[in-house]
């Protein structure tokens, strides 16, 4: 089991309101530590640590962040791919060394990179432009319909299970959530592609599927963030924030419904609009 770190740090300011004068306060910041993410191998007979990829995040669920990535990265496909995860740190930063099933060692060792993914990355998994431009699209079923009413009210709910945001005010969040507006679980972290990594991670973890499920973005909508959930196979992704062209170009191209500028009852939709319904959010279409 990975031990549990602060996701908050404190730090000294010097607060200004409406005056010249200053008051000695402390503020509470987000966290942006370092974690290496390490493939366990047998080579020659000896046991190695490969290196897959570092990202800077917020410290906290750790054990989410890795499986999420390794999920997206398409290392593992499922949970029994993952034989265990151990942890280890020094000065440098904290390290994930991911046991791995034969089929998901072969896929770690082809996808080994030096790479250093920021919290605010959105295509550092991609080692040159070429493999970015042919980064396979995996279509996404159309079997759901969310209503306006029901896709509105997601952002509040999200808002009130967001305790480092509430501390912090710097953090993202990353929400699945059902076609009634039903948020099943959040994840939080100072990057946008993290916070997704840990929702999803949760999920594969607790052994849920993600069919017919929407996700729910904090920020904006960038390339990557729908590369994750077509590879999750959600049907929906909606930002509060702007979608970016090429994620406008995959959601098209994956079949998902792209929805930006989601703010109290107004939001608009740029990719597959049919998915939203007024009459029927629930409603699971007929396939016959």
């Amino acid at each position: 089991m990975l031990p549990v770190k602060t996701v908050d740090g404190s730090t000294p300011v010097h607060r200004y309101c409406g005056s010249a004068s200053a008051r000695c306060e402390f503020d509470t910041v987000p966290v942006e530590a370092p974690i290496e993410i390490c493939a366990g191998i047998v080579s020659a007979g000896r046991r190695t640590h490969l290196p897959l990829g570092i990202t800077l995040r917020t410290p906290g669920a750790d054990v989410d962040l890795v499986t999420g990535w390794l999920f997206a990265e398409g290392v593992v496909d499922r949970m029994a791919d993952i034989m265990s995860l151990e942890c280890g740190g020094d000065d440098h930063g904290d390290r994930v060394v991911a046991e791995l099933s034969p089929g998901a060692s072969a896929r770690a060792a082809g996808r080994s990179r030096s790479s250093t993914s920021t919290a605010a990355c959105g295509a550092c998994s991609h080692g040159s432009l070429v493999t970015l431009a042919e980064t396979p699209a995996p279509p996404v079923p159309n079997s759901v319909t969310f209503g306006p009413a029901e896709l509105c009210a997601v952002p509040h709910q999200v808002r009130s299970r967001q305790p480092h945001f509430a501390r912090t005010g710097g953090v993202h969040a990353a929400a699945l959530f059902q076609p009634d507006g039903t948020v099943l679980a959040v994840g939080e972290d100072i990057g946008r592609h993290n916070a997704l990594d840990k929702v999803i991670g949760s999920h594969l973890r607790a052994g849920k599927a993600f069919d017919g499920l929407g996700v729910f973005l904090s920020g904006r909508s960038g390339y990557e963030l729908i590369q994750k959930a077509a590879r999750a196979q959600l049907e929906l992704v909606a930002s509060v924030g702007a979608p970016s062209s090429l994620a406008i170009q995959l959601a098209n191209r994956c079949g998902v419904t792209l929805v930006g500028f989601l703010r109290g009852d107004e939001f608009n939709v740029y990719t597959h609009a049919d998915r939203i319904q007024a009459n029927s959010p629930a409603e699971v279409r007929d396939e016959a």
